[in-house]
C-alpha cells in the first residue's frame, strides 16, 4: 500500500487593521489636536472681541470730539443774558451756542445750553431744549452747572455717555500761552470770547484702551501722545494770529 503524507494546513492570513492599543493613541492624538485648535479659536474670537471693544471706544471719543467742536464753533455769546457763553467752574463747562434744531422756513429757533464734564471715569454731554426767553436760557444755566457738580434724576435724562477716560483737562490760549482758565493775575474768571483765543482740550484714555491704541496705530500720530492722550485745539472764530 502507498504511504499518503498528510495535506499541507492552510496558512492563516493575517487581518490588517489597528489595535487596540493603536486605536486608544490615535484616539489621543486627536482628542489633543482638537483641544488645541479650540484654544486657538477661542484665543481668536476673544482677540476679536477686545479689538471690537477698543475700535468703538474710539469711534465713540471720536463723535464726542466732533460734536465737542461743533458746540464750540457754534457758541453764542450774548452779554445781556450771561457773562460769557463759555465758561468752566472745574467741573464742567458750559456753553451757550445756537440751536441746531432744523426749520422749514429757516427761521432762528433758538439757543440752547450744553455741558461737559467727566463723572466716574466716564466722559459726559448735557444739553437742554431749546430756549426762546431770557430766564429760560439763565435757568438751563445754572441747571448745567447743578449737574455737573451734584446731578439729580432728573438732570441725568438730560445727559449723553460719549466714553470711557481717565481723566481729562482744559486749557485756555491767552497771552501767547496755555494756562489753566481759573488762573489769572487778579484771581478772576475771565470770558473765553472776551479774552480766550483758544481753547485745549486733553483727553487722558484708560489704561487698556491707551496699550491698544499705541501698539494697532488706530489713532492718529499728531493726535496720540506717548501717554495715550487725544489732545484738540480749537481756535475762536473772532481770533486772527499776528502776521508776520
Amino acid at each position: 500500500m502507498t504511504e499518503r503524507l498528510p495535506l499541507p494546513l492552510p496558512r492563516l492570513r493575517r487581518t490588517t487593521g489597528f489595535t487596540l492599543i493603536e486605536l486608544l493613541v490615535s484616539l489621543l492624538i486627536m482628542s489633543l489636536l482638537a483641544v488645541m485648535a479650540w484654544g486657538g479659536i477661542a484665543s481668536l474670537v476673544r482677540s476679536r472681541e477686545i479689538t471690537q471693544s477698543h475700535n468703538d471706544h474710539v469711534y465713540a471719543l471720536r463723535m464726542g470730539i466732533s460734536q465737542w467742536k461743533l458746540d464750540l464753533d457754534a457758541f453764542f455769546p450774548a452779554p445781556t443774558l450771561l457773562p460769557s457763553a463759555v465758561d468752566w467752574d472745574g467741573r464742567v463747562l458750559r456753553i451757550l451756542r445756537r440751536s441746531a434744531t432744523p426749520q422749514a422756513d429757516g427761521s432762528d429757533v433758538g439757543l440752547v445750553v450744553v455741558g461737559w464734564t467727566l463723572r466716574e471715569g466716564q466722559w459726559l454731554r448735557w444739553q437742554s431744549v431749546d430756549l426762546i426767553k431770557p430766564e429760560a436760557v439763565q435757568q438751563a444755566w445754572q441747571q448745567v452747572a447743578q449737574w455737573g457738580q451734584n446731578p439729580s434724576g432728573e438732570l441725568r435724562q438730560q445727559e449723553a455717555r460719549i466714553g470711557s477716560i481717565a481723566q481729562w483737562r482744559i486749557l485756555y490760549f491767552r497771552n501767547n500761552a496755555w494756562s489753566n482758565p481759573l488762573s489769572s493775575a487778579d484771581n478772576t474768571k475771565e470770558s473765553v470770547d472776551a479774552t480766550a483765543q483758544g481753547i485745549r482740550l486733553e483727553l487722558y484714555l484708560p489704561a487698556t484702551h491707551s496699550q491698544n491704541a499705541l501698539m494697532q496705530g488706530s489713532l492718529p500720530p499728531n493726535s496720540l501722545a506717548g501717554q495715550g492722550s487725544l489732545v484738540l485745539d480749537w481756535a475762536a472764530p473772532q481770533w486772527q494770529a499776528p502776521r508776520t
